[in-house]
């Protein structure tokens, strides 16, 4: 599967701010999930998957709806 930085550059921005928004930092996901911070930062440009990973970040989106 082919990645598209433009594509990669929209999610990782996505997650970038809905976390900002929450006051929630890469660092604090990654001890959260037991995770190297390098890893967060490729789950969240969408260059890996994980379902731990994308279920928090389900519950941030859900809980960021009335912060922006």
């Amino acid at each position: 599967m082919k990645y598209c930085a433009e594509d990669m550059n929209k999610k990782f921005l996505e997650n970038k701010i809905i976390l900002l928004g929450l006051g929630i930092t890469q660092r604090e996901i990654a001890k959260q999930l037991n995770m190297a911070e390098s890893y967060v930062s490729l789950l969240m440009s969408g260059k890996r998957k994980n379902k731990d990973f994308d279920n928090l970040m389900s519950q941030y989106k859900t809980s960021s709806k009335g912060v922006f």
